[in-house]
């Protein structure tokens, strides 16, 4: 009887101790991925050289992942967000697309006779 409550005791110790490793492994996993995500923004990059003063298309305009401590300030998080404004800047291939480099040109506008201009 008390061979048989050996391996039992040993048999549940391995399993015991397979399971924490494997569990600490996905742990470990999960952590760093979770990290990764937070220690990464989703910014614009030029596509291809930009003229100054071009519209900006969603095909000029490309998103990547860069690490958040290397992000300046008034970077464009997303395509959506430069995409019909217009390069303030030339901009070269693979260059960060910033708030600074675009100017919104306003749309909707009818001139009255007497020169002012409402929306």
């Amino acid at each position: 009887m008390t061979r048989i409550a050996l391996i039992a005791i040993l048999f549940c110790a391995i399993c015991g101790a397979a399971y924490g490793i494997i569990t600490n492994r996905m742990k470990n996993t999960e952590c760093s991925k979770v990290t990764k995500e937070m220690n990464t923004l989703t910014a614009v990059f030029a596509n291809h050289d930009i003229a100054k003063g071009s519209k900006l298309v969603r095909g000029d305009l490309i998103e990547k992942d860069i690490e958040r401590k290397s992000a300046p300030d008034d970077f464009v998080p997303a395509v959506g967000l430069a995409a019909g404004r217009h390069a303030r800047v030339a901009l070269k291939a693979g260059q960060i697309v910033l708030m600074h480099n675009l100017i919104v040109r306003p749309s909707g506008y009818i001139r009255i006779e007497n020169g002012s201009s409402s929306p």
